[in-house]
């Protein structure tokens, strides 16, 4: 940064456009030549953003008249840095039926979320113990399937909701875990009639 002195202020005073500008809709210039990103950044989708700028005097200078306009064009590159989100689930809730009598340990459905960085991590996926305190469900951390832990009694509780929540180790700070979670309602219904 340079400070220009009062009696030379006017001249000093520079024009800076944005070049094909055209090209770079989200880049919003004010009259002092700084520029604004007007729309998120995204390392997934573009890594990397280059545009030119022109850079030229508002107000000549009479004893400089005969050498023209003063003016560069300089050309800037802004990489996109990349930041960690948290996987995200397919959808933000599901819905499972299952028979009241359904034996212990099968599989009544599966949860997915994916890590939508470049490079993506394992994704891992648990039960918030506080939404299953009696531990009706359990679920595979990598797979996301669902099962029963044990028979469920349609009569007692008509209706079960689980959060689950999907985690993954941070690329930069492995003490760090980014989380998401979606909820689960598990409707148990009456076993169908037994045809002898």
């Amino acid at each position: 940064m340079f400070r220009v002195h009062r009696p030379f202020k006017r001249a000093a005073m520079m024009l800076i456009p944005l070049l094909y500008m055209k090209y770079h809709p989200a880049i919003d210039c004010n009259a002092l030549g700084g520029y604004r990103w007007g729309s998120p950044l995204d390392y997934e989708s573009k890594k990397a953003y280059t545009f030119k700028v022109d850079a030229s005097n508002a107000h000549l200078d009479a004893r400089y008249q005969s050498f023209g306009a003063f003016k560069d064009t300089a050309t800037v590159k802004i990489n996109v840095l990349d930041v960690d989100e948290p996987p995200v689930f397919n959808k933000p809730s599901y819905v499972m039926d299952v028979y009241e009598d359904t034996p212990a340990g099968t599989i009544i459905g599966a949860v997915t979320a994916q890590d939508l960085d470049a490079g993506s991590g394992p994704v891992r996926y648990s039960i918030d113990w506080k939404s299953d305190m009696d531990s009706y469900f359990d679920i595979d951390p990598v797979e996301g399937t669902i099962s029963t832990n044990e028979l469920l009694d349609r009569e007692s509780i008509a209706r079960h909701n689980i959060s689950i929540v999907a985690t993954k180790l941070s690329k930069y700070d492995k003490d760090d875990r980014l989380c998401d979670s979606c909820v689960i309602v598990v409707l148990p219904s009456p076993s169908p009639p037994h045809t002898p």
